[in-house]
């Protein structure tokens, strides 16, 4: 994944930095599939799920407020797994995860994703 990174973007991996980006898997499947891409740091990654569990606990409106991301997790646990979390880059620079973010996001595809849009400064959002 980082060879990539480096060869296409030029951005050297930072194993301690301070930002990372993170895909969420689906471990369903024969071959796990990458269902969610974001830019973190610290537990951000893991957030996701509590996020979705705080929006059930609320009753009928906070799971009105279940987006595709936490639907797919709901769906996830439901069926007895738990979702995959893996780091796939680090840096010390924002800016630098937030290209690796949007550019791994349209390498994959917004279509196969959860995600609602290509990273933080998107350069075309989901047809609604």
């Amino acid at each position: 994944m980082i060879d990539w990174i480096k060869g296409l973007l030029g951005l050297e991996h930072n194993p301690a930095g301070r930002y990372y980006v993170y895909q969420l898997i689906d471990p369903r499947f024969r071959f796990p599939r990458i269902f969610y891409l974001g830019k973190g740091t610290g537990d951000e990654m893991t957030r996701h799920d509590r996020d979705m569990r705080m929006l059930l606990k609320k009753g009928r409106g906070g799971a009105m407020k279940l987006g595709c991301k936490h639907k797919r997790i709901l769906e996830i646990i439901d069926d007895g797994y738990e979702v995959g979390h893996e780091i796939i880059f680090r840096t010390d620079s924002e800016e630098e995860a937030y290209r690796v973010e949007a550019y791994y996001i349209e390498k994959i595809g917004l279509e196969k994703l959860a995600n609602e849009q290509y990273g933080h400064k998107p350069k075309r959002r989901r047809a609604a």
